[in-house]
């Protein structure tokens, strides 16, 4: 009787062993599965990574290139509003030329005019001395 207790005994450990061999294998195989899911996911949020990053990098580039046309902006109507002044001062200095030369034109008549008067002044006193 003993001799079949142990052998019953031993069948049991041996469908025991069994069974934990193949939960054993079923467990690995769904580890093996869980691992290829895993590295999938990986590879889509590499992916994903690199998108965001490209999509990054072109909304960088689209800032500067608006700052750029901004700064741009900026600089030509500075630029104008310089001309305009220069406009300005340049009317301004026609104007100052037209003056300077009719303020010379009328220092030339007034001379004229002066030494004209000398003329006859001298001449109404020499005409004087006569007298």
């Amino acid at each position: 009787m003993q001799l079949g207790l142990d052998v019953d005994v031993q069948k049991l450990e041996a469908e025991r062993m069994r069974k934990g061999k193949i939960k054993a294998e079923e467990d690995l195989d769904k580890i093996k599965e869980e691992k290829i899911r895993v590295d999938q996911w990986e590879k889509k949020l590499q992916k994903a990574r690199v998108r965001k990053v490209a999509e990054l990098e072109k909304s960088l580039q689209q800032y500067h290139s608006r700052n750029s046309a901004i700064e741009l902006k900026a600089s030509l109507n500075k630029i104008e509003e310089l001309k305009g002044k220069i406009e300005e001062l340049e009317s301004i200095q026609q104007n100052c030329e037209l003056q300077l030369s009719f303020l010379k034109q009328t220092m030339n008549i007034g001379k004229r005019n002066s030494n004209a008067l000398k003329v006859r002044l001298g001449i109404e006193n020499t005409s004087c001395m006569k007298l």
